[in-house]
Order: C-alpha cells, then structure tokens, then sequence
C-alpha cells in the first residue's frame, strides 16, 4: 500500500520545507509514502527544498496551467493507492495527519475526503471565521453536502480515474470534482481529526482576486449568478457576524478595520468574477493566475 502526496507549487519556498518536514515526520503505519510536486515555474528556492526532500518534481509551463490540469500531472505520475492533496502554504498541525486523513479511504467508508484547515497567527480574523464555518471539529463520514477542500484532501487513485480534474475552470475544481463523484453514487466525507494550518499571506488586492477566480468558477460550475445588491447584503451581514464575534472575543477595536476591508474585496471580487466571462477571454493565463510579481506578494 502506497500515498502519494500532491503539491501544486509556483514560489512556495516560505512554507514547503516546514511542509516537507512534517511530512517525513508522520506516522504512517508501515505504509510507504511518496511526494510529488508539480511545479509552474518556481523561481525562488521551491525546487532546491523539493530536492532536498527527494521528491518527484513534475514541471509544466505556466502557458498550461490550470488548478485541474497541474492536479491531473501529479496524479498521472503518482504511483500510490490513495492520492493525498495539501497546498504548498499549508503544514500539517500533528504527526499523525497523514493516516488521520487518509483512514475513512483505506476502510471504505468514502471514496473522498477532505480534512480540517486551522488559522494561523497571520490568518485574517475573517478568513478565521469562514475556516470555523468550513471546517468545523466535528467529523461527516460520509456527508450529504458535496462541498471539498483540496488544500487537504485525499481519494482513491481509481476515483480519479474515473473522472479527473475539469482543467477547464478558474478554480473550484475540487467543488467540481466532488458534484460529479456524487452524482455518480461516489461518498465524500470530511475528516476533522487530519489538520493542517493553511496559512495565506495576501494583500487585499491578491485577496479580491482569490474571490473573483473562484467566483468564475462556480458560474461555470453551478450556474449561480450575484447582483449587486446581494453583494452588498451579504457584504454587511458578514460585517455583522464578525464584528459580533470580534467583541465577544473582545478584540473588536483591534480587528475593525481588517474586517471591513477583508469583506469588502471578498464581495468585490466576488461580484465583479460572477459579472465576467471566463477568464480564457479575460486575460493571458500568466497574468490571471499569478497577477502579481513575487516581489509584491511577500
């Protein structure tokens, strides 16, 4: 029995080696575990830690990418039974994450699973909330909803060849993924007990276009539309909820203003993705998904 682990890079030398090294720190059970990478041009130090921890790096060109089509590279070259799933800017929260996530595959109960992702001390107190809302400490084996999370997730190889990646949509291919695997008798589950701290450093601008991908997405996805005026209403009953939360927790003066701004540019890009054709007719793909220079986003 084998893992492989999959993790899309493009410039994740802040965080992958703490990554790496929690992952040759897991206990496995005697299970053999593998690391492939599939990077989209790396120009910092990705590659060099990758091959530190001899993984197998797979290379395609950013002219190619999509979240699907690097998904579908990693998995076409994985040698392993269960394909594991985890962003190159999350690091597992204890040594036993692996097994933890990948136990409701190997006794049956779901085809597909999704683990819990945790703030980071750097986490926005709004993000922090919809972590807490996604991800809640309560395990769903096998679950109804058909919502997934590949920034910690796993499946059986067999699955993914059925199916595949959809390696023409902006994102949300695990959303994707999951409707059609369900629609075909296929269990999902979500397992609270495998965690991982995911840990997003963004500018408010990267923020707005994180919201605005996805929001392309699930229009190509579920078909949903948002106008502006449902932007707005959910933009402040977001506001609401959070603020609710930030005085409970009394740290509300301290996290006023991220809140406003963080809900601002997630209904902004949410509204102005829903408005837009897809983004093959947006703009070139180099410029859609890595708008901005590494020197900015850090």
């Amino acid at each position: 029995m084998m893992i492989s682990i999959i993790i899309r890079t493009y410039n994740e030398e802040k965080y992958l080696e703490e990554l790496l090294s929690s992952i040759r720190n897991q206990a496995t059970e005697n299970i053999s575990v593998e690391t492939i990478i599939v990077d989209s041009g790396s120009n910092d130090k990705t590659l060099e830690i990758a091959k530190r921890y001899n993984c197998n790096i797979q290379h395609i060109k950013q002219e190619d990418f999509t979240f699907g089509y690097s998904l579908n590279v990693g998995c076409e070259a994985a040698s392993g039974d269960y394909l594991v799933f985890v962003s190159g800017h999350c690091v597992p929260a204890a040594t036993n994450w692996l097994i933890q996530l990948c136990k409701p595959l190997i006794t049956k109960q779901v085809d597909y699973v999704y683990g819990r992702q945790l703030s980071h001390e750097k986490t926005q107190f709004s993000e922090k909330q919809i972590f807490d809302t996604n991800f809640p400490n309560k395990s769903s084996i096998p679950q109804r909803s058909n919502f997934c999370n590949n920034a910690n997730a796993a499946m059986n190889k067999s699955l993914w060849r059925t199916l595949k990646f959809n390696e023409s949509i902006s994102g949300l291919e695990d959303l994707d993924f999951a409707q059609r695997a369900q629609a075909l008798g296929y269990k999902l589950g979500y397992q609270s007990k495998s965690s991982v701290f995911h840990i997003h450093e963004e500018s408010w601008s990267q923020i707005q276009h994180r919201f605005r991908r996805e929001a392309q997405a699930l229009k190509q996805i579920a078909f949903s539309s948002l106008s502006l005026t449902e932007a707005i209403y959910w933009f402040f009953l977001a506001c609401i909820s959070d603020c609710e939360k930030a005085f409970n927790a009394r740290s509300l003066l301290r996290n006023l203003a991220s809140i406003l701004k963080y809900r601002y540019h997630q209904f902004r890009g949410l509204y102005l993705g829903r408005c837009e054709s897809t983004y093959k007719n947006i703009e070139p793909k180099r410029l859609y998904f890595w708008p901005y220079s590494i020197n900015k986003e850090r």
